[in-house]
């Protein structure tokens, strides 16, 4: 324990090194349901990403979009929102009718998607816009696909009852525009997300593929992201990574699908994202459009990894848990969890007791960290220590607090232990996949230290 005590902060330390428990005395239990098998359909979403590119969205894509298409947006005021008025300008200048609809929740409600899907039918049109960050396009996905369901609402379609209703495949086109660093899930990912409120988790529609249509990526929408809600983005992307290494470990696992390749890929672009957005000057344009676009593409890629996985450790936890931290943003709770997953990681390693965490592929995980610490690193390999400590410094810079400090007051505050078996439960409900890292033993450990107790 003394390399541990010696080399990571002193914060981080003090909650890694007090959950230490011995995996010999405690029998792990997998917190997801009997593994079930399903089909991942390819990204075949078209990928338009360039500076002003949303410019170009009504001309470019005006067939794929139709003549009258639903722009689903932030919450707020439409008038207020510049990127929701640029789009709503360069579709309406080649003629086609927008109709307007704003999430006005955190996230997406099955009764936002159903008063959506109404004004849907009611102009007859032919697609959804969703431009906002991943709550947003993950709305507009499900009304695009319940605008076209044969009959139920939302609710009646989510995958928490073992006998709910599959969506089918026809549904209106889908377009994304994403104005954040980390929404590449939501932006060109298959799935879409809504809230369960009995359970206050996030939960996924039932259908086998909403890619979709076109992502329109363009960083210039990124432009005035303040300085640690652009690093906390790109942190919560960086746990896309870790999502898929942990999920695919194995060196077959890895080698399918280029898992490997997109993998190193987003490392590469975040990295180099991060390191221009803490020593770059504030003035200098050129620089501040090459970070905007290295973080817009290892965000693009770290979409097309959670398309591979099923399972996402980090994920999971932030999907069943955000509702229950509303003070946080999304990417600011898997910011969080990757530091925390990190910490437990590196504290086991150094006590020896990695348990069947060792099936992490080492290797490649020192790869990763290399690659994405870059002149951090001093250009070499990182193992799960000098990550942790990396993770731990971007996260200050980022602002990231406790679990805890995101609580709304004066409501009912759970336990490390009480949180972990909501947690699993929920995971059980709609069907997660358990591996290694969402065992229930690895999961309060990281619940624990993310809440700072």
């Amino acid at each position: 324990m003394l390399l541990l005590r010696r080399r990571l902060p002193i914060p981080l330390l003090t909650l890694a090194s007090s959950l230490h428990r011995s995996f010999a005395s405690t029998a792990a239990t997998a917190a997801g349901a009997p593994t079930t098998t399903s089909s991942i359909p390819p990204c075949t979403v078209q990928i338009d990403l360039a500076e002003g590119a949303v410019d170009t969205i009504g001309a470019k894509h005006r067939q794929i979009i139709g003549p009258r298409t639903l722009v689903v947006s932030t919450p707020g005021d439409r008038a207020e929102d510049p990127h929701v008025q640029r789009v709503l300008a360069r579709l309406r200048g080649v003629g086609i009718q927008c109709g307007t609809f704003s999430m006005l929740e955190r996230y997406p409600t099955t009764q936002a998607v159903d008063e959506g899907v109404v004004i849907a039918k009611r102009m007859g049109a032919q697609s959804v816009v969703g431009v906002g960050g991943g709550g947003v396009l993950d709305l507009a996905k499900g009304v695009a696909a319940l605008a076209c369901a044969r009959g139920g609402g939302a609710r009646d379609h989510l995958r928490v009852f073992h006998n709910e209703k599959a969506l089918s495949a026809h549904r209106l086109a889908i377009v994304t525009v994403p104005t954040t660093a980390s929404t590449g899930g939501g932006s060109v990912g298959h799935r879409s997300f809504v809230l369960y409120e009995p359970e206050e988790a996030l939960v996924p529609l039932y259908a086998a593929d909403l890619t979709p249509d076109v992502a329109v990526i363009d960083p210039s929408l990124t432009s005035t992201l303040p300085s640690q809600a652009e690093r906390a983005m790109a942190l919560s992307a960086v746990s896309v990574c870790f999502d898929a290494l942990a999920c695919g470990s194995a060196r077959a696992t890895l080698e399918k699908n280029g898992m490997a390749g997109l993998i190193i890929t987003c490392a590469t672009e975040l990295g180099a994202g991060m390191r221009l957005a803490g020593g770059g000057k504030p003035g200098d344009k050129k620089e501040q459009r090459r970070k905007r676009m290295h973080l817009a593409q290892g965000s693009v890629t770290a979409g097309q990894l959670l398309g591979l996985v099923e399972a996402p450790p980090i994920q999971s936890l932030a999907l069943c848990l955000a509702p229950l931290f509303p003070l946080a943003s999304y990417s600011q709770l898997t910011a969080v969890l990757l530091r925390s997953y990190l910490a437990v990681l590196a504290d086991r390693q150094q006590q020896g007791d990695m348990g069947r965490l060792d099936v992490f592929n080492e290797a490649f995980l020192r790869q990763m960290g290399g690659v994405i610490c870059g002149s951090d690193s001093g250009g070499g390999a990182v193992g799960l220590l000098e990550l942790a400590e990396w993770v731990w410094g971007q996260s200050q810079q980022a602002g990231i607090r406790r679990l805890a400090d995101y609580r709304v007051p004066d409501k009912e505050e759970k336990t490390g232990q009480a949180l972990t078996a909501q947690v699993t439960s929920v995971l059980e409900l709609f069907q997660v996949e358990g591996g290694v890292a969402l065992e229930t033993d690895v999961v309060r450990d990281v619940i624990d230290v993310s809440l700072g107790s």
